[in-house]
């Protein structure tokens, strides 16, 4: 796998719609300057992140599944 689908790969998350809602209140709250990309699939999202790391998705999906 060559580095930018692998780095895709990390950077996105598939979140239902009640996930979705919180992720961008969460995001508002707590990272206002960070990017990210919604495409809209059947029922869910798909959100990738500008630029981030592994354990950044994790503290945000902790927060919104919780």
């Amino acid at each position: 796998m060559n580095y930018l689908a692998e780095r895709d790969q990390y950077n996105t998350e598939i979140l239902t719609r009640d996930e979705y809602r919180k992720f961008g209140l969460y995001m508002t709250e707590h990272y206002p300057t960070v990017g990210h990309v919604v495409e809209k699939l059947d029922d869910t999202f798909m959100v990738r992140l500008d630029d981030t790391s592994l354990t950044f998705w994790e503290e945000i999906l902790t927060a919104i599944r919780d």
